[in-house]
């Protein structure tokens, strides 16, 4: 306990002089990634548990140290994110990525932020979506379907605009 005390005392001493401790260093940030997200992930929100992922599959390694983690790295996964992601998805995940790294400042893996100087930045959806004509609304409500159920909320989103996440709660 004593011990355990005394190393609290050094890390709060290290963050204030800019020193960041030997055993902060060695450890894989992915490790700390997937405690931020458990600590922090809201219900029904996946960008931060899906940011993890997406670090992941950039980084391309299992272990990676807060030391490897600068704005070079920053710079490169924000990159990858609009590359591959589209609409607010690529600001989402940034974001998230960039909350992960000031809470491990504070926790004093980095004297500050790697990400800090970066904004988030969205992708414009380029894709234009195709709006059904009344002989195409027709078709579908006449075309055969086995489940009843399923027709019926399809077709009442057909009338409402409402996607299938919208109606599925609904009793």
């Amino acid at each position: 306990m004593e011990a355990k005390r005394s190393q609290m005392i050094l890390d709060r001493l290290a963050i204030s002089s800019g020193y960041i401790p030997q055993h902060k260093i060695k450890n894989n940030f992915l490790d700390y990634y997937a405690d931020f997200v458990k600590l922090n992930q809201r219900k029904g929100n996946r960008h931060l548990s899906q940011s993890q992922n997406s670090f992941k599959k950039f980084i391309g390694k299992e272990y990676i140290s807060a030391i490897e983690i600068n704005e070079h790295l920053c710079e490169r996964f924000r990159s990858y994110l609009l590359e591959n992601l589209n609409g607010e998805t690529p600001a989402n995940y940034f974001s998230r990525f960039k909350r992960v790294l000031e809470g491990a400042g504070k926790e004093g893996y980095f004297k500050s932020s790697p990400a800090a100087g970066f904004a988030s930045k969205s992708k414009s959806n380029k894709k234009v979506k195709d709006i059904l004509e009344a002989d195409e609304y027709k078709k579908l409500i006449n075309t055969p379907c086995l489940n009843f159920e399923l027709k019926k909320a399809f077709v009442f989103s057909l009338y409402t605009g409402f996607r299938w996440a919208d109606v599925k709660p609904l009793k």
